[in-house]
C-alpha cells in the first residue's frame, strides 16, 4: 500500500497546535481609571433605572 495513516500527528485540518504546545502569555490586567469606571456607572444607570441596578448588584439603592 502506498498510503499509511499518520496517527501520531494531531487530527486537525486547519493546522492548529494541541493545547500542549501553545505558547503561554503573560497578560498584564487592565489598569482601572476611576473615571471610566464612574462613566460606565453612571450610563448603566441613565440606561437601567438606579432601582434595578442597585437590586442587580446587591446594593442599597442609596449607596448608588
Amino acid at each position: 500500500m502506498a498510503y499509511q495513516a499518520k496517527r501520531h500527528q494531531p487530527n486537525n485540518h486547519r493546522g492548529y497546535l494541541p493545547m500542549e504546545n501553545a505558547i503561554a502569555r503573560k497578560l498584564d490586567p487592565p489598569e482601572i481609571n476611576p473615571i471610566e469606571i464612574e462613566s460606565v456607572l453612571l450610563n448603566r444607570l441613565a440606561s437601567v433605572g438606579q432601582k434595578s441596578y442597585a437590586e442587580h448588584m446587591g446594593i442599597s439603592e442609596s449607596t448608588v
